[in-house]
């Protein structure tokens, strides 16, 4: 390569290098660049100035550190107005400015947090000013805060608890239930039949123990199906439970056990039978 001459406009100064075999013209090194800023006089390298197409040099007519403290004056200068300005923009672009803004809370998760952080530490005695005149204004909100904080605060006492103490837990329970068994078998069974049917979605479940002496009178005590007079009778759902049908007066018939295995999840008609 050989030096072709110096490029020079009104306060640049441009080495420019000649190639006879790749091209005419080559970038000479950042050494012989350098340009003049018009704001501070001082003579500068080309990186410390931005581009510019509207320069005939392709570089602004300043270096970035004046440009930048000339914005800066510029926009406290006329502070109000800008702001203005920019309020009048937000709300005729709400939409607009909603999504930028979730837009760059997504990509900034951290940022936002160390900064909101920072924000609260600088700004203690006014954060903690804040939340009193909302606790104050919002006295409802504050409560079902605190009942929600001490549900799940409970709900996980609850469980570290259980899974200390599970063996001895599952022992108590279990006496507990043998207990309620024994002392009133029927309305024992009546809860496990409206848990379960609760369980599977049942809107209505108001099928109660008394109605269940009802039903198996009114069928003679038999089976609404094949008729027979089993020692147990069970709680047999006309429409199953797992189709939508409910845990109701209208829905429940006394069936043994073999035909309420059979039936699973078809739908029998049954027989009103009289007693004899």
């Amino acid at each position: 390569m050989m030096p072709g001459g110096v490029l020079t406009t009104p306060g640049v100064t441009v080495a420019l290098w000649r190639c006879p075999v790749e091209s005419a013209y080559q970038e000479p090194p950042a050494s012989v660049q350098s340009k003049q800023c018009t704001k501070c006089g001082e003579r500068k390298p080309l990186e410390e100035f931005s581009r510019s197409k509207q320069s005939k040099d392709g570089y602004a007519w300043a270096c970035r550190a004046c440009r930048r403290a000339a914005n800066l004056a510029d926009y406290y200068r006329n502070r109000e107005r800008r702001q203005e300005v920019s309020r009048e923009w937000k709300a005729a672009n709400l939409d607009q400015v909603t999504q930028r803004k979730r837009k760059w809370e997504a990509a900034n998760v951290e940022r936002r947090a160390q900064s909101r952080r920072e924000y609260a530490i600088r700004n203690i005695e006014r954060e903690r000013e804040y939340a009193r005149q909302w606790r104050a204004a919002h006295p409802e909100r504050v409560l079902e805060r605190e009942r929600q904080r001490d549900k799940t605060k409970k709900r996980a006492n609850g469980k570290r608890y259980y899974a200390r103490h599970r063996d001895v837990l599952k022992v108590k329970q279990r006496a507990y239930f043998q207990q309620r068994y024994s002392e009133n078998p029927e309305a024992y069974t009546d809860q496990l039949a409206r848990r379960r049917a609760r369980k599977m979605g049942a809107s209505i479940c108001d099928f109660t123990a008394h109605q269940w002496e009802l039903v198996k009178l009114l069928y003679g005590f038999r089976c609404a199906y094949c008729g027979c007079s089993p020692a147990v009778l069970h709680r047999e759902h006309v429409r199953p439970l797992a189709k939508g049908g409910d845990h109701t007066l209208s829905n429940i018939v006394p069936a043994c056990v073999s035909c309420n295995a059979r039936k699973h999840l078809s739908i029998w008609l049954p027989v009103l039978r009289t007693p004899g």
